[in-house]
């Protein structure tokens, strides 16, 4: 099986890039910077105190990935994670013992390994090559969002 990404594929990160061990850098890097493919870009130039300016490529994207470190238990993707819901899109997330809900589960998206590449291309191939169940992912995962804010309603 091919272990590539043949897709043009840009990742966004906040410009402070320490956070949870992640790329350090600050602006515009190239892909021969960290080993990657050509068509892979890194765009660093995200300001973490304004995050929402991913909201438009997460529209517009055919899934959300979160990649996170497992042993971080404050580092839990759960903003990306509703926002990507919201958007009715799948997720792919890193499995983690912080995470709040479980997308395999709930049947919205995928977890994958830490470090697992050939887990995140196996989704990923999964997701471009299943469009209907792309959808069905979404609309599962906008439901889960509006049973958890009625919830939310008569809690507070």
């Amino acid at each position: 099986m091919n272990n590539q990404i043949c897709l043009t594929t840009k990742i966004y990160c906040p410009i402070i890039l320490n956070f949870c061990d992640r790329i350090i850098g600050r602006i515009y890097f190239s892909a021969s910077t960290f080993d990657l493919p050509n068509n892979i870009l890194i765009d660093a130039t995200i300001d973490r105190q304004n995050i929402c300016q991913l909201r438009p490529y997460y529209y517009h994207s055919l899934a959300v990935g979160i990649p996170l470190k497992d042993d971080l238990p404050w580092c839990n993707g759960s903003t990306v994670l509703f926002e990507a819901m919201t958007m009715s899109k799948p997720v792919i997330m890193t499995s983690g013992k912080a995470n709040q809900i479980d997308v395999e589960k709930e049947k919205n998206g995928f977890t994958v390994g830490f470090g697992n590449n050939k887990e995140w291309l196996e989704a990923i191939r999964y997701l471009r090559e299943h469009p209907d169940e792309v959808k069905e992912m979404g609309e599962r995962g906008f439901a889960l969002v509006q049973k958890i804010q009625l919830q939310l309603q008569f809690v507070l």
